[in-house]
């Protein structure tokens, strides 16, 4: 599972249609994470703070989630923390439901996951092309 920055960082008034094109509006049953949801979060605390669009994509490069998110860190890290943690455990509980049965949280070579018990997996993709 992977999670990109959308380029822009859209306002609401162009958010409605960047969801339309990234995922399908009939994969959501919660309302949480909705074009809905999404636009009336950024009228209300979105004004003068710094925004990213966030898509949420599996290994085989699937939309599992998008959400919109300040820059926490201009925040002072609560709101933004919180939002993108329940944007990463909505792509869990999606991704569950695909059958996914592996997540890497602690894939890399920093230190601190090495700490917190991440160990080094052979990870391999293969590609076949027909030539």
């Amino acid at each position: 599972m992977g999670v990109e920055s959308i380029a822009g960082n859209p306002f609401p008034e162009n958010l409605l249609s960047l969801w339309e094109t990234r995922l399908s509006p009939s994969s959501f049953q919660n309302p949480f994470l909705t074009p809905l949801w999404s636009r009336l979060w950024l009228l209300h605390f979105g004004r003068d703070l710094e925004v990213k669009t966030l898509l949420c994509r599996s290994s085989a490069g699937d939309p599992i989630g998008l959400g919109v998110f300040s820059d926490s860190k201009k925040e002072g890290g609560k709101r933004g923390q919180t939002l993108l943690g329940s944007l990463v455990a909505d792509c869990i509980r999606r991704a569950m439901e695909r059958g996914m049965t592996v997540f890497h949280f602690l894939r890399g070579q920093e230190g601190y996951k090495c700490r917190l018990g991440g160990q080094e997996e052979k990870i391999y993709q293969i590609q076949a092309v027909k030539g």
